[in-house]
């Protein structure tokens, strides 16, 4: 995952914030508790909000507990769950593969740093998230491999390898007992805003590359000139699967987190694409 899905702070109760941290300093424990220290450069925004919305369907009882981060060496009020755990172990799986595809980066620094270093690093800890989650890791693995062909195939497509990469995310529904149905399509379309946004975030650095880009295959793109075209039709689609995640969020009950996922889904994606959106304006 890449943290796009984050919330827009300025809009965040304190109390939510409080508990935004708390999470998200629960999950990095979670990782050092389960897969070492080493995990810990796993959490980010995007696996924070995952286990908000595992810990909100299932109505996951919260105990906090104060706690000594490794980076500041102060104690840090987090939330212990057996949520968290489960999202520590699928964050893992997640990203080495990630680390995985890195590693076909053009450049021996790039592969080295981005991906040969840390997947060295994350080695035993994705071996026993494995453990834990075998049947998650044997369908996302296929998943992984299916996408990787479409892209080596330059597929002039969006949708068919989003499409790999969002049933990828939505696997993990299956690691849920309650509102499993729900999840799924809200996990869907969370992976296919991130793939999409993150190619779009990507755009420039791919073309100059010479690397695969779906956006750039999808609309045959010789000129960076060109996205001016189509550049609405890829603002229109992040926002129409922001509107699906939206949508199924609205059938789930309230819990500690809703407010802050609500906040992340109504002004935090928005955000995020008008973020990419200026920062491609900001290059020409």
């Amino acid at each position: 995952m890449f943290g796009y899905i984050r919330p827009f702070k300025c809009e965040l109760k304190v109390k939510e914030y409080d508990y935004y941290k708390a999470v998200y300093c629960g999950l990095c424990h979670s990782l050092q508790k389960r897969c070492g220290k080493r995990a810990c450069f796993v959490v980010n925004y995007d696996f924070v909000f995952i286990a908000l919305l595992l810990s909100l369907s299932e109505n996951a009882e919260d105990v906090k507990v104060k706690k000594r981060c490794l980076v500041c060496l102060k104690g840090k009020t987090c939330i212990e769950s057996g949520v968290l755990d489960t999202t520590a172990d699928i964050s893992v799986i997640l990203t080495y593969l990630k680390l995985c595809d890195n590693i076909d980066d053009n450049g021996f620094f790039l592969k080295f740093f981005k991906g040969i270093l840390p997947k060295l690093l994350l080695k035993k800890a994705y071996k026993r998230a494995t453990i834990a989650h075998s049947k998650f890791n044997e369908k996302v693995c296929s998943l992984f491999d299916e996408l990787t062909v479409l892209e080596k195939q330059n597929i002039p497509s969006i949708d068919e390898p989003a499409d790999k990469f969002a049933r990828m995310i939505s696997s993990i529904s299956d690691e849920t007992v309650q509102n499993r149905r729900i999840l799924e399509e809200m996990f869907y379309h969370i992976g296919r805003f991130v793939y999409i946004i993150d190619a779009l975030d990507d755009l420039e650095m791919d073309f100059l590359k010479k690397e695969y880009n779906p956006i750039l295959s999808h609309y045959a793109i010789s000129s960076l000139n060109e996205l001016n075209d189509i550049k609405p039709k890829v603002l229109q689609t992040l926002d129409d699967s922001r509107v699906a995640v939206l949508r199924a969020f609205n059938l789930l009950g309230t819990g500690n987190s809703s407010g802050i996922i609500r906040n992340i889904i109504e002004l935090g994606m928005p955000a995020a694409i008008e973020r990419v959106n200026k920062k491609k304006e900001n290059e020409k």
